[in-house]
């Protein structure tokens, strides 16, 4: 294989690429003819005490799912929430004539609007 040298300025390209815009080195390795070796070479001599870009790969990645999570979690929070409003809101819905509790005054009907408030029930009575 023949040795040729590679300009400071491309090298710096390559390492801002794989830094920054999170091409892999392997990627990046093919694009321009040199072996990933020589690329973790460049890192390894630029590093000055500061983390790696292994490292920073690897924390952008738990970080990526630590977002994940947390959306997840949050959704699942609201759902816990509205059902829980949604419950409270059956058992304070008594009937404006009788003070009876009405089921369906705030259940959605198959069509997805409110009942008619027909069914009516008062401590464990069925309708």
């Amino acid at each position: 294989m023949k040795k040729h040298r590679i300009a400071p300025d491309i090298k710096e390209q390559i390492i801002n690429r794989i830094k920054n815009d999170g091409v892999t080195v392997a990627t990046a390795a093919k694009e321009h003819g040199v072996s990933e070796q020589t690329i973790y070479a460049w890192i390894g001599a630029k590093t000055e005490g500061g983390p790696s870009i292994m490292e920073l790969t690897k924390l952008r990645k738990e970080n990526d799912e630590l977002l994940r999570l947390v959306g997840w979690m949050t959704l699942k929070l609201n759902e816990s929430k509205k059902r829980s409003s949604w419950y409270a809101a059956i058992r304070q819905a008594p009937c404006e004539d009788t003070g009876v509790r009405r089921v369906d005054a705030v259940l959605p009907t198959a069509d997805g609007r409110k009942g008619s408030g027909t069914q009516e029930t008062d401590r464990g009575s069925t309708p």
